[in-house]
């Protein structure tokens, strides 16, 4: 019988591999770091991104849970913050956490296609804070709504 890793995912060097692989090559500054230890800790990364079309560079912050798969936490990103979509943390509301699988990011998509979705969420801001027209899907946002993307 196989024993069960001690951590999470990120202890798991030929997951973490498939996971991180592309990320590691598109931004080669990428830096990762943990917080806690095992499954009770998390895994942040660091890394500078540019906003399609407006060419802002930001710093994001990923912060994902170290479980058997990597959860997201939090993500967030230096420079303005006026947002329709931000909690009022400042972290990116990027999903209504009810939204079906295919229009939220999972981890088998890998770390790259989370940061591409950042991307398109700083995007979204900063033609929002320029145009006051968010250019995409929105979920409703109400009273008692305070997880609405």
């Amino acid at each position: 019988m196989r024993r069960a890793k001690p951590g999470g995912w990120y202890d798991d060097f030929h997951y973490r591999l498939r996971f991180e692989g592309e990320v590691r090559h598109a931004y080669p500054s990428i830096h990762s770091s943990r917080t806690g230890k095992g499954k009770t800790g998390a895994i942040v990364y660091t890394l500078t991104v540019t906003v399609p079309e407006f060419e802002q560079r930001r710093v994001i912050r990923i912060q994902l849970a170290n479980r058997r798969r990597p959860r997201l936490l939090l993500l967030t990103a230096n420079g303005p913050t006026a947002s329709p979509h931000r909690y009022a943390d400042g972290h990116l509301c990027m999903w209504y956490p009810r939204d079906p699988s295919e229009l939220v990011w999972e981890p088998d998509d890998g770390l790259l296609a989370l940061v591409q979705c950042a991307r398109v969420h700083l995007f979204r801001e900063a033609y929002w804070r320029r145009y006051r027209v968010w250019p995409g899907p929105e979920a409703p946002h109400g009273e008692g709504e305070k997880d609405a993307a």
